[in-house]
């Protein structure tokens, strides 16, 4: 399976099917964060195929228009904790993980959430 690795904790890829759980458990990942909206999901057995491989799997829907304070904060709290490393994040499209990692990462760089939303909105 195709991924691409942040950092050494953190990779983002592609919607795993039962061949890619099987590696990510393989690998060692402990989390799997899933930032598709209900209506994206196509195989609603992830979860469980996840779960049974000892992977903690988190669902955190997000949409395009769906960037809040709220769903940063959970989206820095299913992802930036140690506990939980290392971490497989995916969704219906790349640019979302990859959107909430940098978003993130300019946090950390002392931007602030509304700094951050006005430059999404100017990049539409």
């Amino acid at each position: 399976m195709f991924f691409i690795e942040f950092n050494k904790s953190i990779s983002v890829g592609g919607i795993p099917d039962e061949a890619g759980i099987k590696d990510l458990a393989q690998k060692g990942f402990k989390t799997v964060v899933d930032l598709r909206t209900g209506e994206e999901i196509s195989n609603p057995g992830e979860p469980r195929l996840a779960q049974s491989m000892g992977i903690r799997y988190i669902h955190l829907p997000i949409k395009g228009d769906g960037l809040s304070e709220n769903k940063l904060s959970m989206f820095y709290q299913a992802v930036f904790d140690e506990k939980k490393y290392p971490v497989y994040i995916h969704g219906s499209k790349w640019i979302r993980p990859l959107a909430l990692l940098l978003t993130v990462a300019a946090l950390k760089d002392g931007k602030t959430v509304a700094d951050i939303l006005e430059d999404a909105k100017k990049l539409n």
